[in-house]
């Protein structure tokens, strides 16, 4: 029987009625499902609370200023308990975990990045005793994989954990131990080897799945949210009326998703993809409240596609960090210099350019709601401005920020060695009026990265997004180059397979609803022998619309695939004098 791993976000088991239909509805009607990761409660509604804004609000005050937020706090607890009464489950054990919470929080190392995950784990921690015990209640042979029990040991790297190697083994035969038919798993956290709370990125309850489907072999990993799969782009840069219009995914590689996740889907955390590429798991992007709906299929190796872009994505709230020095390309070390200096203030950069007299960094600031902590983070950036204009070692002609700014990631693996895309996507910005600060490409092609400012951003997303898939069959989009070379080939293949002609020369014209697609040199030379007299003329025409005929509806059909847009009409003449076949299709 196959294995599956099941993933539930925050908006799925967002209330007391979610975590019932979640469980009644899906995980126990999947026999196939044997582990289920959980994040705590997220939004029923924009206007409901979410954990872990709140318990980061509580590390930050109560690290930062000593004050202990009381209100929040009571908030938390009545949340959880509240909502276990609904499901008529016992409280009393949740309600020991709110004092063990409460030491956490006033028991404060030194370290706040420590202290910050030590408080924001407990919910998903605490959570996960809510589904345990409502499936305990139904007489379900369930068990708890924490993940300080099961020896998940990370490095110490306590915002942005990774997971020791040495920890695989130890977690697999912990969970087998466990010898239950469904096994939870609380997301988000984990520990190090001195038993200090650790956990992943925002998100981390993904990766959460990634990693237990990994360790398990699973055969299957679906990852349960809001929507009904991966969306072309973020439907809330869109007005309301049109975010239901927005296309989805149905299928996507890892690297391409990867992609998407770090230029700023939130689809996914983006290191789920690498656990499951390592054991080739599938993974399904679901709807928790469609459940009966396909979803995206995520898969590791590219399936053959003449689709040239998969999607595009919108990372906010970048600064450029500009450097510039006279005859900067005769010193060596100037980059080793800044980033050593960005290594130090535990500053990352995503992307990097440079000319002959400067470079340019892009720095995202902190995903974080906490106004405090992306002030100190302002904070530490223009403190490093001034170190580099005064610095001793190199005399920098000037260093500053840029801010508000935005990246724009523009994804599909199919961009690879199709020519003039980039002029493309430039001109659709131009023809917006949206001016580009920065570009970036990597030789692999897989996407094209272009910096503009934060407040043309939206704007830049719907525009690319028109041209690119809501207008395609005005101009089959940006994928024509790659459509009509896919043409060629496979008529050029359907000729000699189907039909038993060798054709030598293909042309095709594109118009907006049709196709002409010119055949010359298409009689061998025996067949150039048989046009110049009448009475074998005339068995060789009867021969040509015989097999036009009998093929038509497969020719429709290949032509359909590529396109993949309806044929109305397809028209074949064929000029025995000039030795041609034209073929007009009509969509």
């Amino acid at each position: 029987m196959k294995v599956k791993l099941a993933k539930f976000g925050g908006s799925s088991v967002a209330n007391a009625e979610r975590i019932k239909y979640v469980i009644d509805e899906i995980v126990l009607k999947d026999k196939e499902i044997k582990y289920v990761v959980f994040s705590t409660f997220g939004k029923a509604t924009k206007d409901d609370i979410k954990i872990t804004d709140l318990l980061e609000k509580i590390a930050f005050t109560y690290f930062y200023e000593n004050n202990f937020l009381s209100d929040f706090f009571e908030k938390i607890k009545n949340k959880y308990i509240n909502e276990s009464k609904k499901l008529e489950i016992e409280t009393k054990d949740i309600e020991k975990s709110f004092i063990e919470l409460e030491t956490i929080i006033k028991n404060k190392p030194l370290n706040y990045d420590k202290y910050y995950s030590a408080v924001v784990s407990q919910g998903e921690r605490m959570f996960i005793q809510i589904p345990y015990l409502y499936l305990k209640n139904k007489k379900i042979k369930t068990a708890i994989a924490y993940p300080e029990k099961i020896g998940m040991i990370t490095n110490s790297n306590y915002r942005n954990a990774s997971l020791l190697k040495e920890s695989y083994s130890r977690v697999r035969e912990a969970i087998d131990e466990l010898n239950a038919d469904i096994v939870l798993i609380p997301g988000f956290y984990t520990i190090d080897d001195k038993n200090d709370f650790t956990i992943f990125r925002r998100g981390g309850s993904d990766f959460t799945g990634a990693l237990i489907s990994n360790i398990m072999e699973v055969d299957l990993y679906l990852n349960y949210t809001d929507v009904d799969g991966i969306l072309r782009v973020d439907p809330t840069l869109f007005p309301e009326e049109e975010r239901s219009k927005i296309e989805k995914i149905e299928i996507i590689s890892y690297r391409e998703l990867r992609e998407l996740s770090y230029g700023g889907a939130k689809v996914i955390h983006s290191g789920t993809l690498k656990p499951l590429s390592e054991k080739n798991i599938p993974l399904v992007i679901k709807n928790t409240f469609n459940k009966d709906g396909s979803g995206t299929l995520v898969v590791k190796k590219k399936e053959k596609t003449y689709e040239v872009v998969k999607g595009i994505a919108m990372r906010d709230n970048i600064y450029f960090l500009n450097v510039e020095m006279e005859n900067m390309d005769d010193e060596i070390g100037v980059g080793h210099f800044i980033e050593e200096i960005l290594y130090k203030k535990n500053i990352s950069f995503t992307q990097v350019t440079s000319s002959i007299d400067s470079l340019s960094y892009a720095i995202p600031s902190p995903e974080t709601i906490d106004e405090a902590i992306k002030e100190e983070f302002d904070y530490k950036l223009k403190s490093i401005v001034k170190y580099l204009k005064t610095n001793d070692k190199f005399e920098f002609n000037d260093v500053y920020l840029l801010y508000p700014n935005c990246l724009i990631y523009i994804v599909g693996e199919g961009m690879q060695n199709t020519i003039g895309l980039a002029a493309k996507f430039a001109s659709i910005l131009a023809k917006n009026k949206i001016n580009i600060i920065t570009t970036y490409q990597a030789p692999e092609q897989i996407n094209v990265i272009y910096g503009i400012k934060s407040e043309d951003g939206p704007k830049a997303v719907r525009a690319l997004y028109y041209e690119l898939f809501v207008n395609r069959d005005k101009n089959l989009s940006i994928e024509s180059d790659n459509i009509i070379l896919k043409l060629k080939n496979e008529i050029k293949e359907f000729n000699s397979k189907i039909i038993g002609e060798i054709t030598d020369k293909i042309n095709i014209i594109q118009e907006e609803d049709m196709l002409i697609i010119k055949y010359q040199n298409f009689f061998s030379p025996a067949e150039q022998e048989l046009c110049k007299k009448e009475e074998t003329l005339k068995i060789l025409k009867e021969l040509k619309e015989k097999i036009c005929k009998e093929t038509l509806e497969k020719f429709k059909n290949l032509i359909e695939k590529i396109i993949n847009k309806k044929i109305q009409n397809i028209d074949i003449s064929i000029d025995y004098k000039k030795f041609e076949k034209i073929c007009i299709v009509k969509f």
